[in-house]
C-alpha cells in the first residue's frame, strides 16, 4: 500500500522453485547471453553463471551482476520495478547510447567503450534490461582503496589515462546529432543568492556565459554526469568504459565533464581525512577546497592534467575560473533544491567568487597554443 512504503524495506527476490527448474528470467537471460557470445567465447549456461544482486531500500532500479565461477563479469541485468519513471529515463539513456556508439564506430582510435544492449524483458510490472559488462574496474572502487592517494605515481597514471580518454571522447561527442540542449533555466544563478546583488554582479561579469560579452560562447555536447561512479578503467589496456548516458546533451560549457570527474573523486587531504566533520555537507566543502583552493598534491596534479586537456582541446587555461563558475551554476540546478549537493554547490559558488583573483592568477600563468574542437 502507498502509505506503507516509507515504513517497509524494498526487496527484490530472484528465486527458482525447484532445483534444476529455470524461471522465465533465467531462460531468457541465458538465451540472450548465448546469442551475444562471440566466436572465441566459451558457452554460457546456468552452471557457469553467478548472480550478484545490488539494490537498496526504496530504489526503483536494481542491478544484477552476472559472472562465471572464476569471478569474471559477463553482463549486467538492470531491473526496474514499480514506477515507470526510471524505466522511461533508461529508454532515453539507451537511445543516447546508440547515437554515441555510432559516433564511436566512426572513430576507431578512441578507446572509450559503452555498454552493448542484449535486450529487454517485461514480466508483470517489472522490466529487465541486459547489457554487456565492462572489463575494467569501477573508478569509485579504485580511488576509495585504502592508501590509494599515497602512491603518487599510480594516481597520476590512472588520472592521466582518464584525461586521455576524455580528450579522445570530446570531439567524438560533437558529432552526435539530434540532441536537445540543456534546460536554459540551469544557467540561472541560484535563487538563494538573489539578494546578494554584489555577488550576483560579480558572477555575471566573470562567468563563461557572461551577459557582458557580445560573442556567442562556444558550447559542447557532454556526457553530463561523467563521475567516478559512471566510469570503469582498465589500467592495462587504457580503455575507459562509460555508463549512464541519460544526461547527454548539447549546450554545456567546455570542460564540464572533466571538471565533474575530478569533483566526484571527493578527495581529502591527509589532515582532513582525520577530521570528524559535522555533516556530509562540510566534508564535501573540504573536498572542493582541497581540489581548487589549495596546493594539495591532488589539487596540483588535477590543475596540471586539466591544463593539458585545455591545450589538447583548444581551451585557454585563463578561461578555467569562468568555466568553473558556470559548471557550479549548472550543478546547482542539476540537484534537487533540498539536497546536500545543491547546498554544497551553492556554497562553493560563493567561495569561488571570493577566490576568483587567486584562481585567475593560478590559471592565468599557464599558456597553451590555440586550437579548435571540431563540431
Amino acid at each position: 500500500m502507498p502509505f506503507a512504503s516509507p515504513l517497509v524495506d524494498d526487496f527484490l527476490f530472484l528465486a527458482t522453485k525447484k532445483a534444476g527448474r529455470k524461471t522465465q528470467l533465467q531462460t531468457w537471460t541465458e538465451e540472450r547471453l548465448t546469442e551475444s557470445a562471440g566466436p572465441g567465447d566459451r558457452p554460457r549456461n546456468e552452471e557457469l553463471l553467478a548472480w550478484k544482486l545490488e539494490t537498496g531500500p526504496f530504489k526503483d532500479k536494481s542491478v544484477v551482476r552476472l559472472g562465471d565461477r572464476a569471478g569474471r563479469e559477463i553482463a549486467y541485468l538492470k531491473i526496474f520495478t514499480g514506477s515507470n519513471g526510471n524505466h522511461a529515463g533508461f529508454e532515453k539513456e539507451r537511445a543516447n547510447r546508440a547515437k554515441v556508439q555510432e559516433a564511436l564506430d566512426a572513430s576507431p582510435s578512441c578507446r572509450v567503450r559503452i555498454p552493448q544492449s542484449y535486450g529487454s524483458l517485461n514480466i508483470g510490472s517489472t522490466v529487465y534490461h541486459l547489457e554487456s559488462a565492462s572489463n575494467g574496474e569501477k573508478m569509485s572502487n579504485i580511488v576509495r582503496r585504502l592508501g590509494y592517494f599515497d602512491d603518487a605515481s599510480r594516481v597520476e597514471h590512472d588520472f592521466r589515462l582518464i584525461c586521455d580518454r576524455i580528450v579522445e571522447l570530446t570531439p567524438v561527442l560533437q558529432g552526435v546529432s539530434d540532441l536537445p540542449p540543456i534546460d536554459r533555466s540551469w544557467l540561472q544563478i541560484p535563487s538563494q543568492l538573489a539578494t546578494q546583488s554584489e555577488l550576483v554582479s560579480m558572477i555575471e561579469h566573470r562567468r563563461y556565459f557572461s551577459r557582458a560579452t557580445r560573442e556567442t560562447p562556444t558550447t559542447w555536447i557532454q556526457h553530463g554526469d561523467f563521475s567516478i561512479e559512471n566510469t570503469h578503467l582498465n589500467g592495462i589496456t587504457g580503455e575507459l568504459h562509460v555508463f549512464d548516458w541519460g544526461d547527454l546533451a548539447d549546450g554545456f560549457p567546455p570542460l564540464y565533464d572533466v571538471i565533474e570527474f575530478f569533483v566526484s573523486v571527493a578527495y581529502l587531504t591527509r589532515a582532513d581525512e582525520r577530521t570528524r566533520f559535522e555533516s556530509e555537507e562540510e566534508r564535501w566543502l573540504a573536498s572542493f577546497r582541497a581540489l581548487f583552493f589549495t596546493e594539495s598534491s591532488f589539487g596540483v596534479l588535477a590543475s596540471r592534467l586539466i591544463s593539458q586537456v585545455c591545450e589538447r582541446l583548444g581551451v585557454s587555461p585563463e578561461q578555467f575560473p569562468s568555466l568553473l563558475l558556470d559548471f557550479l551554476i549548472i550543478r546547482c540546478s542539476y540537484y534537487a533544491a533540498s539536497s546536500v549537493q545543491h547546498r554544497v554547490h551553492v556554497r562553493v559558488l560563493q567561495a569561488c567568487v571570493d577566490k576568483l583573483e587567486w584562481l585567475q592568477q593560478r590559471w592565468g600563468s599557464i599558456r597553451v597554443p590555440e586550437a579548435v574542437v571540431a563540431k
